[in-house]
């Protein structure tokens, strides 16, 4: 049960691309990031726990990666994501991921989180490919489908389909749902995620922002979701 719940944190995050910091750029200009240096800057544009809004945010993990196997305990449900993840690997020359967490121990056990990941590639390779395909997998709801089954699917009592707060960067991809399931003790609660995708020249960001319901507020969320972009 925890794997599956760390799995469901890393697909989450598969969805992040920050490292396009307000640079400009284009599949024919020159690539955003040096392929040369590609990993160090992918990690350089890495967010820290005092850029976020609020006090107490801390790094919970650095460069936890999923690899796709890891949605074969999901079943037929995760292929299409699994198939994303696969993709996503293609030309890869850079690579960094960090999750930001803010603990509420009284009352939840995972507080609200953000994490972030960060793909550079080669210049053979074009990275909107990427992000049109995880458009296609939000609209057409394949994400949300494996995101549920992987995270806390055996409490898990429904998902409610909801309007992202902010868009996502140069035209990229955006979901927003809530999670409800019953928790430890039983009691019923509730999450909401937003996840952003997008691509500018070479680079690629996945980004997801969670809170639990309580004690948060969905205000928290859509602050910290429009907060979070403009540091892209």
């Amino acid at each position: 049960m925890a794997h599956r719940g760390k799995v469901g944190f890393c697909l989450l995050a598969l969805i992040f691309m920050i490292g396009a910091s307000g640079c400009k750029g284009g599949a024919s200009e020159r690539p955003l990031f040096n392929p040369l240096y590609a990993d160090q800057l992918a990690h350089e544009a890495l967010i820290e726990s005092k850029q976020i809004p609020g006090y107490g945010w801390r790094v919970s993990a650095d460069d936890s990666f999923n690899p796709p196997a890891a949605f074969y305990p999901a079943g037929p449900v995760c292929d299409p994501t699994r198939s994303l993840v696969t993709l996503s690997a293609d030309g890869l020359i850079g690579h960094s991921q960090r999750m930001l967490e803010l603990p509420n121990p009284p009352y939840v056990g995972v507080g609200a989180t953000v994490r972030l990941e960060i793909l550079v590639y080669d210049r053979a390779t074009k990275p909107a490919q990427l992000v049109t395909a995880y458009r296609d997998a939000v609209h057409n709801g394949s994400l949300v489908d494996c995101l549920s089954t992987l995270i806390n699917a055996e409490r898990l009592l429904s998902t409610t389909d909801l309007k992202p707060s902010a868009k996502a960067p140069t035209n990229g991809a955006a979901v927003a749902f809530d999670r409800h399931f019953a928790s430890a003790n039983g009691t019923p609660t509730t999450r909401h995620d937003e996840v952003f995708a997008w691509q500018q020249s070479n680079v690629a960001v996945l980004l997801n922002v969670s809170t639990p319901l309580f004690p948060f507020t969905p205000a928290l969320s859509a602050t910290l979701s429009k907060e979070v972009l403009k540091l892209a």
